[in-house]
């Protein structure tokens, strides 16, 4: 069968050229189909969220959305799976250590979408070097310094730790204020 290259490209630019306001309406549709919201405003802001993540190369800074509830089961981690396939490049992951979070970010500029927040930063956990991380990444050129070996030597490197992040975890788990103020405000489920 032969397939004509015009037409082809016709038919790419035709899906392309649908407005905006197609595109954000379907991708809040998509959520609500399968996450229960408690306000009209959630998706919006989660819709909003996402289109952010596909335009990130034009932003110079990146608020984190935080999905949390008052207890298990309440569909973070539904609202993670959902937001995986609508935001750009985007990376599940649950209890990341720092070493890979600042080398994923610095190779692959994802999304990425962590669970459990409430229990990485429980107290007595150590996780200053998530923490450092996190602060940075929600600015564009504020990246984190690691020692790394260069032959016999040791030299402080750059990693890129700007992305956009969604935090999901259980409400009474204490986030550090730092992370806190760098989120927009709850967009997730809470039973009702």
């Amino acid at each position: 069968m032969h397939h004509d290259p015009d037409a082809i490209a016709e038919a790419a630019r035709a899906r392309a050229a649908r407005p905006l306001a197609e595109v954000l309406n379907d991708v809040r549709d998509a959520y609500c189909r399968y996450i229960g919201f408690v306000s009209l405003a959630q998706p919006v802001a989660l819709t909003l969220w996402t289109a952010h993540t596909h335009a990130i190369d034009a932003a110079d800074c990146t608020p984190y959305i935080r999905v949390h509830s008052p207890e298990k089961y309440s569909g973070k981690t539904r609202t993670e799976e959902v937001a995986s396939h609508l935001v750009r490049r985007g990376v599940r992951a649950s209890n990341v250590s720092a070493s890979a979070l600042f080398r994923m970010i610095d190779a692959h500029h994802p999304t990425l979408l962590i669970d459990e927040v409430d229990a990485i930063f429980a107290p007595k956990s150590d996780q200053e070097d998530l923490r450092s991380i996190l602060n940075a990444g929600y600015e564009r050129d504020n990246p984190v310094y690691r020692s790394v070996a260069v032959g016999k030597q040791w030299d402080a490197t750059p990693y890129d730790a700007f992305s956009p992040k969604m935090l999901a975890g259980i409400e009474n788990g204490r986030l550090p204020d730092t992370i806190v103020s760098r989120s927009d405000p709850d967009p997730a489920p809470k039973k009702a």
